[in-house]
């Protein structure tokens, strides 16, 4: 069974229009309603299409005893771009009744015979507009004309009355009416479906409201939107039927058609909420109609399809010829956001409310460094702020456990370090150095999406939920530094652009590194010009293709020669000597290491109690400053410390920190 996706938006081919009234002899030229069908077809070159229900729509041709005119009329009330009633008879009252019954939400446009050529005082157009359409003048319209009039008198006091177009022609006031009905212009083009959270009915024929309760989604639509869904699927699956009129439309499955319908609204809504359905028992779908009337809608709406086209001056097609990408389009079902970032139903509620109210999960603090003043957006301190990041680190294991890193990044990767990454180029002769400016602030959530969607395969048709749950990782359409999350979300986005920089640098015989925002791309041989221009427009055009830009007072291109001995990148420095390059975290940073060893000592020693805080964190960055020397220069760098500490305190305790 083939699977269909309601489009957000629909673009109604030809719409239809209801002519009702009295009588109807098709075979009559003079019959008003025949007048104004061929004025609307001419008008609108076939753009709108006019129907006179009662010519095809009868017990007879219907000819099943489970079918009700009632509701097939109620249908037809609720699809119709506008309907117009000849105002006449008590029938055409009682359709008047039908057709302008709020629920919906349809115009209709009155025509009645002017007063002064009314003889019959009693006459239901005459008693309806004084009594009932004046009550409803924002969907109701009423337009008085010139009638032809025939009178047969029944008694002495009572002439009945019949009316038609003087001359067969229609009144001149109804085709100006015709020609300027805004209703009629504006069903051109595309309409957009809105869906809406919420338990109640749609306030227009384009909105869908859901919602879930218990696990079960309730899915409430209109009649009209129901009706051009299943339209557009039985076009689709059953087309051989409308290529004539004797087709056996018993050949339609109407459970697969249900489901197919009940599958295109969900589709749709799936895509545009963060809705699972993975934690759904049951989808239900409603109209205004009553729930048995519900329940055989659509056995209704294919049934007035079969007699349309066998028995209609139309045939189906020609209300819609195509409705692949105009109505629905067809879908095969790949991986969800929730498939790859496994989520209980509970945390993407949580994904909602952050990003209903980002501030109540995070908040910016300023940390000066020198005569600089950044930014830094955090979670906040307390059990709103322990919730989202709970959440990211249930997303970032999910990312985890589906995600192959760039084999060319080292940094936030297991098993990976610093030392592991400048070591690719030690034998280095020539360098290229590039810092991307702003990095995680400059990641455009719209193309991380997208580039998300290729990385897992996600359906593209989810877009909408993975964005929502970027949006939900983020602040202020940007990826803070110091969320659980950004460290992946950064290497997924810089995949492709570690690749494509690469594979440049590789066929220019270079090894390409990235350390977060920082690149390095180095040569056995120096680099001469024309490799430099070669490689260097390749990387600032990836940049820019991606929404980033180096930072130019940072970037550095040298060769290891007379002038030039060493290199400094994320904190080590390759230096060249003549038995070969090696690397070291610096004589400053020794130094500066010691310093904060001794100023920590001293502190230490003068302080009566306990470590505080503040000596005790002094301490843990030691720590880390150490393990980093090490793992540099390994013992040769830590003898390097003890010797500068030594200069400091001969007495000085190493071990004691």
């Amino acid at each position: 069974m083939k699977e269909y996706m309601l489009l957000d938006q629909i673009s109604i081919e030809r719409p239809i229009v209801f002519l009702c009234g009295p009588y109807y002899n098709k075979k009559d030229d003079g019959d008003r309603r025949k007048i104004l069908k061929q004025t609307i077809s001419n008008q609108y070159s076939n753009r709108i299409l006019p129907l006179i229900i009662d010519d095809f729509l009868t017990e007879e041709n219907i000819d099943d005893k489970t079918i009700s005119i009632q509701l097939m009329e109620e249908i037809c009330a609720a699809v119709s771009v506008k309907t117009y009633i000849f105002l006449d008879t008590l029938s055409s009252s009682a359709e008047l009744g039908i057709f302008a019954n709020s629920t919906f939400m349809n115009k209709i446009q009155v025509y009645i015979p002017k007063k002064n050529d009314i003889y019959n005082k009693s006459n239901v157009g005459y008693f309806v507009r004084e009594i009932s359409l004046k009550s409803r003048p924002d969907t109701i319209k009423v337009l008085e004309y010139r009638p032809g009039v025939k009178r047969n008198a029944i008694a002495s006091d009572y002439i009945v009355e019949f009316y038609s177009f003087v001359g067969n022609k229609l009144p001149l006031n109804i085709h100006q009416s015709i020609i300027n009905d805004e209703d009629l212009k504006e069903s051109k083009g595309k309409t957009n479906i809105e869906i809406i959270e919420s338990a109640d009915m749609p306030q227009s024929h384009y909105q869908i409201c859901y919602s879930i309760t218990n696990q079960e989604l309730q899915v409430n639509t209109s009649i009209k939107l129901m009706f051009y869904v299943t339209l557009a699927i039985v076009s689709c699956e059953y087309k051989e039927l409308f290529d004539n009129k004797e087709s056996d439309f018993s050949k339609i499955s109407l459970e697969e058609v249900e489901q197919q319908v009940k599958d295109a609204l969900y589709n749709l809504i799936e895509s545009k909420t963060l809705i699972n359905k993975n934690d759904l028992k049951k989808i239900s779908v409603k109209t205004v109609l009553k729930q048995e009337q519900n329940d055989n809608l659509i056995r209704h709406i294919v049934k007035f399809l079969h007699v349309f086209n066998n028995n209609s001056d139309y045939g189906v097609l020609r209300l819609f010829k195509n409705p692949i990408n105009k109505i629905i389009k067809q879908v095969i079902k790949g991986k969800t956001v929730f498939d790859v970032i496994k989520l209980t139903q509970e945390q993407i509620e949580l994904l909602m409310k952050i990003n209903s109210n980002p501030d109540l999960y995070y908040e910016t603090i300023e940390i000066r460094t020198g005569n600089k003043v950044r930014e830094i957006v955090k979670y906040r301190n307390d059990k709103n702020g322990d919730s989202a990041r709970k959440i990211h680190e249930a997303i970032n294991q999910s990312l985890k456990n589906e995600y192959m890193y760039s084999s060319n990044s080292y940094a936030y990767k297991k098993g990976e370090n610093i030392k592991k990454c400048v070591i690719n180029h030690l034998d280095g002769m020539g360098f290229l150095k590039y810092d991307i400016r702003k990095f995680f602030n400059s990641i455009s959530i719209e193309l991380l999406a997208k580039k998300m969607i290729i990385e897992f395969d996600i359906d593209p048709n989810y877009v909408y939920q993975l964005k929502s749950v970027l949006m939900a990782c983020s602040y202020n359409n940007q990826i803070p530094l110091g969320f659980v999350t950004s460290p992946i979300f950064s290497d997924i986005f810089m995949k492709d652009v570690d690749n494509k920089i690469c594979s440049v640098a590789e066929k220019n015989d270079c090894i390409y590194t990235r350390y977060a925002d920082d690149i390095l791309i180095s040569s056995k041989q120096m680099i001469g010009d024309d490799m430099y221009k070669n490689i260097d427009l390749t990387v600032k055009a990836t940049m820019l293709e991606n929404g980033l830009v180096t930072n130019e007072k940072k970037n550095q291109f040298i060769n290891f020669d007379s002038s030039h001995s060493f290199l400094r990148y994320i904190g080590v420095n390759i230096i060249h000597q003549q038995t070969g390059n090696i690397i070291t975290v610096g004589k400053t940073y020794i130094n500066d290491v010691a310093k904060d060893y001794i100023e920590y000592d001293q502190k230490k020693n003068n302080c009566q109690q306990q470590l505080n805080e503040e000596l005790f964190y002094s301490r843990l960055r030691i720590i880390g400053k150490i393990a980093f020397i090490k793992q540099i220069e390994g013992d040769v760098g830590v003898e390097r410390l003890k010797r500068r500490l030594y200069k400091y305190d001969p007495n000085i305790d190493f071990d004691a920190v």
